[in-house]
């Protein structure tokens, strides 16, 4: 817009605002679609936005607009979203000659910063968010509008729809991700939501429309319209794929936004178990919409706004476990974190009588020798500096001195031994360094004994320095019908060759063998012997290690399996948490 133009649309504007609100002052633009949005410093001290919303548009979606804030300003006023201020003459919508015809609607402008221009979020901000969402939510759980029905291309629960506009997307690497995500979308997402809560949603809480004030909390919500009738959840994947955005650990951002909603309005376990999968599913719509529009308007820059951060984040999801993210949401909404897990620990200990055992049968009650390998245990200071040899030898030794069949290495343990970038998280504190099985210290080649009848559910050789070598992951079911697995880790390569998926084992049967030190990660000769009650869609890649500030959750993935060796020493520790640790 050239000097000339955009001086006489200013002047406009004034004369409007003068004549229908009796307001002079500044006009700022704002970015925007198809409206004209202006951020109005009046001389009266106060700020508005100006609304010009455009003749193109669908006048049902304008009156849902203006239906849902009279919703909320009637039962709801304590929310700190926009409220509309009628004209000198009564009416919130008012017409005005702007770039053709338009109606005009002046909301007050809460105060506070975009969150966008935010440089750093706290938890203490994402909860904020999701308390106040969950309060919105509640709020319009019992507003309804014809034109909140509507069929909305930024509505995720109908994304199955961009499968048809991929070519849109230029880069083949992002089109790829984005079509496995649609994919899952309409295959097990959608119809997972069938049960699930459907309302109006707000629907575009992204990181321009939330405003922070000087403390970090939430002090406003902006801009309703995309509002929708969709599956609640949808509300949270929304906000969570937007407060995420640049955050050091994205997965905490969401835990406390959810945790804080989930207080407030509380959630179906089925939605929390969508969750994950719906987030990703936001950046892909985000993804594909972007597209499609710079395609029709190559000249307008506003359609790719943070585009380039949402494919980032949509990457680093990417590398997240889903699985585990979903266990760890459930645990943050009060759910158990694998609800099948007090089931198997119930069989266990009903049945822990008749248990064959793992290593050494032929002997009846088996001495051990119980190392402490945690941070400032003995023999972790005996082994320091030493290599695989070296830690072998110590072990060999202190196993012969005390007269033992066997070593163990305990449950719950954390050990500073697990130096490599394999276990690194996205903070110090997210480092997986907590033992989630018992290490049994024998011998290569002896043979490794299946406690219980089994099904080799999946075999996998993780070949790489500090990794488990070849391992057996051995599926389970107890009288009622729910399964569980168990997992060996450090196994000899020929005796693996020999089993088949789908293999079944009985009680007792000697299956596998252990490995020596080179083909078992370089460690010394063990089993590490680990009960699963969810593998995270792992299966035998399953870790091995957890992280001690989310123990309540490893330790529902992988509860401690003392109860199925049976053997008379203490195989397992309490894991302790810094007080200054968050418990998600």
């Amino acid at each position: 817009m050239d000097d000339r133009n955009a001086s006489t649309e200013s002047a406009r504007l004034a004369a409007f605002l003068a004549g229908h609100y009796g307001l002079q002052g500044d006009c700022e633009p704002l970015p925007g679609g198809l409206d004209l949005n202006y951020r109005i410093r009046a001389t009266n001290g106060q700020q508005y936005l100006l609304k010009l919303h455009g003749a193109g548009g669908e006048l049902q979606v304008l009156a849902m607009q203006v239906a849902a804030l009279e919703h909320l300003a009637s039962v709801a006023p304590q929310l700190p979203v926009s409220r509309q201020l009628p004209s000198r003459q009564g009416a919130i919508l008012n017409a005005v000659e702007l770039r053709g015809a338009r109606q005009a609607r002046l909301l007050s402008w809460p105060d506070g910063t975009p969150w966008a221009k935010v440089p750093t979020h706290t938890a203490a901000s994402c909860a904020s968010l999701g308390r106040l969402l969950g309060e919105l939510d509640l709020a319009v759980r019992s507003f309804s509008h014809a034109g909140c029905r509507r069929a909305y291309d930024w509505d995720i629960g109908r994304a199955e729809i961009h499968l048809d506009h991929l070519a849109a997307i230029d880069d083949a690497d992002k089109r790829a991700v984005v079509q496995g995500i649609l994919e899952r979308f309409a295959q097990v997402v959608k119809p997972a939501l069938a049960d699930c809560p459907r309302q109006v949603i707000h629907n575009d809480v992204n990181d321009y429309n939330v405003l922070l004030d000087e403390q970090g909390a939430v002090s406003g919500l902006l801009d309703f319209g995309d509002m929708v009738e969709s599956w609640r959840v949808n509300e949270l994947a929304v906000a969570c794929a937007y407060a995420l955005l640049g955050a050091d650990d994205p997965i905490a951002a969401i835990l406390a936004l959810v945790e804080a909603y989930h207080e407030v309005n509380p959630l179906l376990d089925g939605e929390v178990e969508q969750l994950f999968d719906l987030i990703e599913t936001r950046y892909a719509v985000s993804i594909c919409m972007a597209a499609r529009q710079i395609r029709a308007t190559p000249d307008n820059p506003y359609l790719l706004v943070r585009q380039a951060d949402v494919w980032h984040a949509l990457q680093r999801l990417q590398q997240e476990t889903p699985r585990l993210t979903t266990l760890r949401l459930r645990d943050a909404c009060g759910f158990a974190p694998v609800a099948e897990a007090a089931a198997v620990m119930r069989w266990l200990e009903r049945n822990a009588h008749d248990f064959a055992a793992v290593l050494r049968p032929e002997v009846a009650t088996p001495r051990v020798r119980v190392f402490d390998f945690s941070a400032d245990g003995a023999d972790t200071g005996a082994i320091e500096g030493l290599d695989c040899a070296g830690m072998q030898g110590y072990i060999d030794v202190q196993i012969a001195a005390a007269g033992a069949d066997f070593g163990v290495g305990r449950y719950g343990e954390r050990r500073v031994l697990y130096s490599s970038a394999a276990y690194a998280g996205a903070t110090a504190q997210q480092r997986r360094d907590t033992h989630l099985g018992i290490d049994l210290f024998a011998p290569a080649g002896e043979a490794v004994h299946a406690p219980f009848a089994g099904v080799v559910a999946c075999v996998h050789d993780d070949a790489q320095d500090e990794g488990f070598g070849p391992t057996l992951l051995l599926e389970h079911r107890s009288d009622c019908d729910v399964r569980f697995w168990t997992l060996y880790g450090h196994l000899s390569r020929a005796s693996c060759a020999k089993l088949r998926v789908g293999q079944a084992l009985a009680r007792g049967e000697a299956f596998a063998r252990l490995g020596d030190r080179g083909e078992n990660g370089g460690w010394p000769t063990h089993l590490h012997f680990q009960l699963v009650t969810d593998h995270l869609g792992l299966q035998a890649r399953m870790y091995g290690v957890g992280v001690a500030q989310h123990w309540q959750v490893w330790r529902a993935i992988s509860p401690d399996p003392s109860v199925v060796l049976g053997l008379h020493a203490r195989c397992a520790v309490a894991v302790a948490r810094d007080e200054d640790w968050p418990t998600r």
